[in-house]
C-alpha cells in the first residue's frame, strides 16, 4: 500500500505483504497515517520498513497493532538493509497513544527505527522485537541522526539485541531521550 495523502485505518488488515523496497505493508512519503485499530501484520521488505516505511510524514498510532513483520537480514555485514522491522521513520514524526509494536524483526531497530525525526510516545507497547545479524542492535527502538524520542506511560519489555541496546539503543551524539 503506497500512501501519499492522509490514511486512517481503523479496523481491517494489512497482512501478508512484501515490498523488494521498503515499506512491505505500508510506504507513507509526505502524507499522514492514523492506526486507530487494525492490524499491520507478518509483512517483509528486502530493505526498510517490514510493516511500515514512513518518509516525511507524520503517524499517529492511537490502537490496533503492528506486529511479527520483518526486514532481510543477514549474519554478514549488508550495507544499509534491514532497518525497522515493524516500522522505521526517517524524517518522519510519531505520536504513538495507544496500541501494540510487538513481535517484529529486523537488524537495526528491530520494532522501531528513528532516523532525524521526533517520536512521542505516551502509550501502548513495544515489545518482543529483535535486532539480529551481526551487528543487530535496538531491539525494540534504535534511534540516529538527531532524533528525539520522549517515552511516558508505555511498556518497553522483552526486546533483544545481538549487539547493542536490547531496549533502546540511541546511535549518535546528538539524539535526545
Amino acid at each position: 500500500l503506497n500512501v501519499t495523502g492522509d490514511l486512517t485505518i481503523s479496523g481491517g488488515i494489512v497482512q501478508n505483504c512484501h515490498s523488494s523496497n521498503s515499506g512491505g505493508g505500508i510506504y507513507v512519503s509526505s502524507g499522514s497515517l492514523n492506526l486507530d485499530s487494525g492490524a499491520i501484520i507478518n509483512n517483509y521488505t528486502d530493505i526498510h520498513g517490514g510493516g511500515l516505511y514512513s518518509n516525511n510524514s507524520d503517524i499517529r498510532i492511537s490502537g490496533g497493532e503492528i506486529s511479527n513483520n520483518s526486514t532481510k537480514v543477514s549474519e554478514t555485514y549488508t550495507g544499509s538493509t534491514g532497518w525497522g522491522g515493524g516500522m522505521y521513520l526517517y524524517y518522519s514524526n510519531l505520536t504513538m497513544t495507544g496500541g501494540n509494536i510487538d513481535y517484529n524483526r529486523g537488524r537495526i531497530g528491530g520494532g522501531l527505527k528513528i532516523d532525524a525525526g521526533v517520536a512521542n510516545i505516551s502509550g501502548g507497547t513495544i515489545n518482543y522485537n529483535t535486532a539480529l545479524g551481526y551487528d543487530g542492535s535496538g531491539g525494540g527502538i534504535y534511534t540516529i541522526s538527531g532524533a528525539t524520542l520522549n517515552l511516558s506511560n508505555c511498556e518497553i519489555i522483552g526486546n533483544e539485541a545481538m549487539t547493542n541496546g536490547g531496549g533502546i539503543f540511541p546511535d549518535g551524539e546528538r539524539e535526545k531521550i
